[in-house]
């Protein structure tokens, strides 16, 4: 029924004119939209209200506004690209782990931004690096019935008629009149039904989802059940049958017993390979595998020769290449796994193409088969990696007014006087930074975020948040906390104020004191 309809309804049943005076007519009305409203704000009625709308993501796009529908709430986000449900988080949350979006990858998080009058915008989390698809599951909101063609369409069209009878109801109270009894407990009678018939519609029932349920993909394909819980199912067949039943079609029919293993044959089927005698052993003879008897204890290809005499705990080497000769060797294991050398150990190859560990009494060094260093150690210094600088040793930065710049079109200008000194060292995957910048500029339009280059043509492996950092922007401004992000594969570390507000523009009045543990990438 559309809003004339159910206007022209109420006037009758109440013995009013079909067209009524103007003050009856928009309270007639209104009486409408707040029942319609009140009826559909009850927890028994919200499933009238849900629906499901698509959204697809954008690369490199992280808010979008729900469009194509007015939406009270969004109640869940599923990726169906990949098959999951996004978790949710507060804003707060967002604004603290990905501040301006800039970490990208496959959503995880979808966040609530704003919500208005009719208009829903959400926030995806890591920012999508790809297109993909999305299902929204909304509640719509109830909205008013204005224009006389507008219908109550949340509303099942077998009720259209209670919005009618609570109107009278409405206007029976205003005029005082006795009917609002009786229509009163008939509107309740409708009501009732209502419900029942909410609750007893199966798409409307709030009932548990098991820990594990499939997800139908867009080519019809289904996800098997599987998790805690659920059955094993031999997948097909129309009773109780094993995974070699003749039903079937990939397996070789047969009867399982304890013990039996799945083979598959060269027609690539399963069938059983049973078990073998006690004190078999599985081995692969002829492209399959077989249940064998073990070589008798010390048997083998042939007699082993060895020295007419060696001492305790010496350990045997051989002697030529025919694996039938042994000799002693220069090394000894104790028995509780101590091992004494006379001379040399090689950590790759034969000794004749691998240089030595040890070189001498004060230096040690490890190569790998390509004859790069891996570690050097000598008496006062300790080299990884390859690297000309010893471990621990802090390797001064170079001045670049190109390495300093600002998030979105915020200028950060540092002059070589500002760039007070920056050093860096490496352990291992691990850079430890220290700089100073003073009396440096801020331009350009202001955002929240600094960015120094990480020194040595080296990116972040990892993403990190708070390292410490302190922050002084004006020329009377205090001297605050900051902290650091880096984000995984950037070069840039970035310098933000603990209460993530916007750098003021200033003329030689910036400064920045940060100490920064970095993971970095290491070829």
């Amino acid at each position: 029924m559309t809003l004339a309809e159910l206007q022209l309804d109420v006037y009758r049943r109440l013995d009013y004119a079909d067209i009524p005076p103007p003050s009856v007519t928009t309270r007639i009305q209104n009486f409408l939209n707040t029942q319609y409203v009140r009826l559909l704000s009850t927890d028994r009625m919200r499933p009238l209200r849900e629906a499901s709308i698509p959204l697809y993501s954008v690369n490199n796009q992280s808010v979008y506004a729900l469009t194509g529908t007015t939406v009270a709430r969004v109640q869940r986000v599923t990726d169906l690209t990949n098959r999951y449900e996004l978790l949710t988080k507060p804003l707060e949350w967002y604004r603290r782990v990905n501040p301006g979006g800039y970490i990208t990858g496959t959503p995880e998080v979808w966040v609530p931004t704003t919500t208005g009058y009719r208009t829903y915008t959400l926030t995806l989390h890591p920012t999508p690096s790809a297109a993909l698809e999305y299902s929204i599951d909304i509640e719509r909101p109830v909205l008013p019935l204005e224009d006389p063609t507008d219908v109550p369409d949340l509303l099942p069209e077998d009720f259209h008629d209670l919005l009618s009878l609570l109107a009278r109801c409405d206007e029976y109270e205003f005029k005082s009149d006795d009917r609002w009894a009786g229509a009163k407990l008939q509107a309740d009678r409708r009501v009732m039904e209502l419900r029942a018939w909410v609750d007893n519609h199966d798409p409307y029932k709030r009932t548990a989802l098991p820990d594990y349920y499939p997800m139908v993909a867009r080519d019809g394909s289904r996800e098997p059940l599987v998790g805690p819980g659920v059955p094993p199912s031999s997948g097909g067949g129309s009773g109780p049958h094993t995974i070699l039943s003749a039903e079937h079609t990939d397996t070789v029919p047969g009867v399982l017993v304890p013990g039996d293993l799945l083979l598959v044959t060269n027609s690539g089927l399963l069938t059983r390979l049973p078990l073998g005698a006690p004190g078999q052993v599985l081995k692969v003879q002829l492209g399959t595998a077989a249940w064998v008897d073990p070589a008798p204890p010390g048997v083998g290809t042939g007699d082993v020769l060895g020295p007419a005499s060696s001492e305790v705990q010496q350990v045997a080497v051989y002697a030529d290449d025919t694996g039938k000769v042994i000799k002693p060797s220069g090394a000894w294991i104790s028995d509780i796994g101590d091992v004494s050398l006379n001379n040399r150990i090689h950590f790759s190859g034969l000794p004749s193409t691998a240089p030595a560990l040890v070189r001498n009494a004060s230096a040690l060094e490890a190569r790998l088969v390509d004859d790069s260093a891996l570690v050097e150690f000598s008496a006062k210094a300790l080299r990884e990696h390859g690297r000309a600088v010893p471990m621990g040793e802090f390797i001064a930065v170079p001045y670049n007014a190109a390495d300093f710049t600002g998030y979105g079109s915020m200028l950060w200008n540092v002059e070589d006087t500002d760039f007070i000194y920056a050093a860096y060292t490496l352990i291992g995957k691990t850079m430890f930074l220290s700089f100073q910048i003073n009396t440096s500029s801020i331009a350009g339009t202001p955002s929240t975020l600094l960015y120094m280059k990480i020194p040595g043509g080296f990116v972040a492996s990892h993403t990190i948040l708070g390292t410490a950092c302190y922050v002084r922007n004006g020329a009377s401004a205090a001297l605050l906390n900051g902290y650091l992000v880096a984000s995984a594969g950037f070069d840039k570390l970035g310098i933000a104020k603990v209460e993530e507000t916007a750098f003021v523009l200033s003329n030689h009045t910036t400064y920045v004191y940060a100490n920064a543990v970095i993971p970095v990438v290491v070829p």
